[in-house]
């Protein structure tokens, strides 16, 4: 049987991906794990993708430069008909939107190939009369399990004793963690909260939600600081601030409260004050934490930069301010809704990959300030896609004097809406006036009023 004539095959598709992949080298992010080397039909693909894992692998740049290069070096030049087919392959995109799809297509038509060279094989063994029965049988479960492997991934089944374990695993860390007082997860600076948390933020999809001007990103920053503090490093993807105006808010939260915000925005400050500011910006110079401000950010792009992060060992908690913001495609006949669920879903999966937490910011809509006391509710989140369906925890802040000329100035509530693994209920915090810093307890060392 001639089974070269007749194995199922589409280079078209292996073409475009690679060629995607050379042209955009961070695409390769979205489709390393659906397929490997062995699944592209054509040797010369087999070569050229063999080489762009390699260096995704290695965290090199992927360009066609750089693959080039990587070719020569190992002498395979020739094995994929020199170099110029490699920008032939770069000539026939012009979209990255479909490399998910290719990659599926590619994998498929190697599933078919590997049942037939499988039925083949088994044909001729069945023949074969020194073939027992028992090693006949044996071949078939072992290549079965092979093709059904690729179809539905590595086996996630696991004896109820390999969970057990861990979690007493986890039990004991938790029990030597308390003693040595550094915290399991990342702690936030309020200890109500910490103690809801179970001692902080853990592996998982956690949303921070509130209406505009609600302190989203300073508590954000606030975790941040308390993450470097406890050693770890976090990284942050500001859609809404760049970089620069984030470090302002860094710097502040650093001040004491003499040197007034408005003071530092406009440059009218005096020697001691200045002096103050050039203190506050060393302490947050040499904070350990990474800020990225690319304003059209995809799901892709975050977790092609997280991984990198993560394999240069820069990347323990992960900050997104905020979800709204963020390039979310939106297919055909699906609405926004849907296009957000399908992120957070995605958010969710690259927080057990990345086994890190992962702290989405979402803006409320207006309704929220329809209900009793203007609190919100997890029914105002229903109406952004499936977040509260994704999410291990929703926090939401709310701070009554932004509504109403309340005498309780700078407190504000956390609501724990929703709890996966631990209790919910409301947190009291309070705040300067800027907003700039947030603390367990009521403010008394300065006073409240005064202009910042």
């Amino acid at each position: 049987m001639e089974l070269a004539k007749v194995l199922p095959y589409n280079l078209d598709f292996e073409k475009a991906l690679l060629g995607i992949c050379i042209l955009e080298g961070k695409s390769i992010y979205e489709i390393v794990d659906i397929i490997n080397t062995d699944m592209f039909y054509d040797i010369k693909h087999q070569t050229i993708y063999k080489h762009l894992v390699r260096m995704f692998r290695e965290g090199v740049q992927i360009d066609l430069l750089s693959l080039g290069k990587s070719i020569m070096q190992s002498n395979e030049k020739e094995v994929i008909g020199g170099l110029e087919y490699l920008s032939e392959l770069t000539n026939r995109i012009s979209s990255s939107a479909n490399i998910e799809y290719y990659a599926v297509m590619i994998k498929e038509y190697y599933i078919k190939r590997s049942i037939i060279t499988f039925s083949a094989e088994l044909n001729t063994k069945a023949y074969y009369e020194a073939e027992t029965l028992d090693s006949l049988v044996e071949y078939i479960d072992k290549r079965i399990f092979e093709i059904t492997s690729y179809c539905y991934g590595k086996s996630t089944i696991e004896h109820v004793s390999v969970p057990v374990t861990k979690a007493l695993e986890e039990i004991h860390e938790r029990i030597q963690a308390n003693k040595s007082g550094k915290p399991l997860g990342i702690p936030t600076p309020i200890t109500k909260l910490n103690n809801i948390l179970n001692g902080g933020y853990k592996t998982g999809l956690h949303i921070l939600a509130a209406r505009p001007a609600m302190g989203k990103t300073s508590l954000m920053l606030s975790i941040a600081k308390m993450a470097v503090h406890f050693d770890r490093i976090p990284l942050i993807f500001s859609l809404e601030m760049t970089n620069k105006q984030l470090a302002d808010r860094l710097i502040l939260s650093e001040l004491d409260d003499s040197v007034q915000t408005d003071r530092y925005r406009n440059g009218w400050m005096n020697e001691l004050e200045f002096k103050k500011v050039v203190d506050a910006s060393l302490l947050a110079k040499n904070m350990n934490m990474y800020f990225d401000d690319n304003s059209c950010v995809s799901f892709s792009y975050i977790k092609s930069t997280s991984y990198k992060k993560k394999k240069q060992g820069a990347c323990d908690i992960i900050f997104i301010d905020y979800l709204q913001l963020m390039d979310i495609k939106q297919e055909r006949g699906t609405t926004r809704d849907m296009a957000i669920g399908n992120i957070t879903r995605q958010l969710k999966a690259l927080s057990k990959e990345l086994d890190v937490p992962i702290i989405l910011l979402s803006q409320l809509n207006r309704s929220s300030e329809e209900n009793r006391g203007k609190i919100p509710t997890l029914s105002n989140l229903r109406e952004s896609g499936n977040i509260e369906q994704d999410a291990d925890s929703v926090l939401f802040i709310h701070r009554p004097e932004y509504y109403d000329d309340t005498e309780e100035k700078g407190h504000g509530k956390l609501i724990m809406a929703k709890h996966r693994n631990g209790a919910t209920g409301e947190i009291d915090f309070y705040y300067n006036k800027s907003l700039t810093k947030i603390f367990n307890e009521p403010i008394n060392s300065f006073d409240y009023n005064a202009e910042f």
